[in-house]
């Protein structure tokens, strides 16, 4: 494979099992197949394809639509940007290999993926027919009626459907989107507040003075039960001084 305008300098050779997976940026490369007159080996097949990249929009973002064969789609997830990765058609095609590659912007908090649609031919491990999230080193493949529903705060990950030659279901249809989610707010109630009397302590030696409202005014009777005096009508004069009015005891 030869990479750029300097064909020859830029050239990266394979051999045996050693498969080319390459993204290119470069406008112009070339492939080149070589064989000497000795043995030969079953040979390779590979498939260039041209992988889309969808710009932050501020909302909904183009959408990824499988059709069939290979393809792969970069795309730059932000504050309020949502797409759709779905299968096409009433039943996805064989042989897919449909990738999004996804970048999440530092001022989306998180990103959540849900499906809508979900229904593959299932097996017990998921071979053939399956979508898989990668999330960093954890994968997940996901078939049958068991659709994703997952929220990650990881800054890149992969969406991946695969099929197989053989049978076909209706396909899947799932939202990615930044999602912010909202702190949990916990309403408390005040305490209810009984008002109480007033009660007035009489030193032996001076006027009333005022020891204000107690919920536990019994341990204070006991303790001045000779000083204590309740007053039923308290009043208050301009100065925030009591003139108290009443019965008292």
């Amino acid at each position: 494979i030869f990479l750029g305008s300097n064909l020859e300098k830029n050239k990266i050779k394979y051999c045996r099992s050693n498969a080319p997976n390459l993204t290119i940026k470069e406008e112009a490369f070339q492939l080149l197949f070589s064989s000497n007159g000795k043995k030969a080996a079953a040979g390779l097949k590979c498939s260039v394809a041209c992988s889309k990249q969808i710009p932050t929009t501020g909302g909904s973002s183009s959408d990824v639509v499988c059709e069939n064969g290979k393809m792969t789609t970069n795309i730059d997830l932000g504050p309020g940007d949502s797409f759709s990765f779905s299968t096409a058609g009433t039943k996805y095609a064989p042989k897919q290999k449909c990738i999004a590659n996804i970048k999440v912007s530092k001022q989306c908090k998180e990103a959540k993926i849900s499906c809508s649609k979900f229904n593959t031919i299932a097996n017990s491990q998921c071979k053939g027919d399956f979508l898989l999230v990668k999330l960093g080193k954890q994968k997940t493949k996901y078939c049958g009626t068991n659709a994703p529903d997952v929220s990650t705060k990881s800054r890149s990950f992969k969406l991946q459907f695969s099929s197989d030659k053989k049978k076909a279901a209706a396909g899947v249809e799932c939202t990615v989107q930044c999602d912010d989610p909202k702190p949990t707010t916990i309403t408390t109630q005040a305490p209810t507040t009984t008002e109480l009397p007033v009660y007035m302590y009489k030193p032996e030696c001076c006027d009333y003075h005022t020891l204000g409202h107690y919920r536990n005014v019994e341990r204070y009777l006991q303790d001045y039960s000779t000083h204590f005096y309740f007053f039923d009508n308290v009043t208050y004069n301009q100065f925030g001084a009591i003139d108290w009015v009443g019965t008292g005891w």
